[in-house]
């Protein structure tokens, strides 16, 4: 039996990308638990579902099952785990992919809708985009969420980000927020400040 996730982004670039994970047990890799993973990734030469043992690597991934990136693209950076499991650069391509091997770098695996992007994007255009849709799902009934998801909307619309604030608000909505959409929705900006600073001033 196994699941599936849909999730869709769009990066502020026009093109929007449609994930599709599906979780099941079977085979494993890098010394990981059974389960696969399966991903569309789109800026690869060989986009559509793949199946794929835990424990594979995002650059195992893009070479192995996907045919590498698309020419005039290069390998920038990935979402690991769905919308709100934070977001990593290119460098970041040996970590395994499974339920205990992000936490280290301020991610987790969460529904396993993996996203990969280019060096024609940006992560922070993503996050932000992120962030819209947390908001737009915030039910609106704890003040942090609601609350938090349009501040930190706000302040991730400048074109230099106040690091300092939204890493209060993050944290305040991460201790604060009733459910896991509010806890988790600071993620990718959090992860955009530790890993693409460049991009946020």
């Amino acid at each position: 039996m196994t699941r599936a996730v849909t999730v869709g982004l769009d990066f502020g670039t026009g093109s929007a990308r449609a994930v599709l994970i599906d979780l099941g047990t079977g085979g494993a890799i890098n010394e990981r638990t059974a389960g696969y993973r399966t991903g569309y990734l789109d800026e690869t030469t060989a986009p559509g579902m793949h199946l794929a043992p835990a424990g594979i690597t995002i650059q195992q991934l893009i070479d192995e099952y996907c045919g590498g990136m698309l020419d005039g693209h290069k390998f920038y950076g990935y979402l690991p785990g769905g919308a709100s499991g934070g977001i990593l650069p290119a460098s970041k391509n040996d970590i395994p992919l499974d339920f205990d091997t992000l936490q280290p770098h301020g991610c987790f695996i969460g529904s396993a809708a993996i996203v990969v992007f280019s060096d024609q994007d940006k992560a922070a255009k993503a996050a932000v985009n992120l962030m819209k849709f947390f908001h737009d799902e915030s039910c609106g009934q704890c003040t942090p969420c609601r609350v938090g998801t349009a501040k930190a909307l706000t302040l991730m619309e400048r074109a230099k980000w106040d690091q300092r604030l939204l890493g209060e608000l993050s944290q305040a909505m991460m201790d604060a927020s009733i459910c896991g959409l509010g806890q988790a929705a600071p993620n990718p900006a959090l992860t955009v400040m530790k890993y693409f600073p460049q991009e946020v001033g």
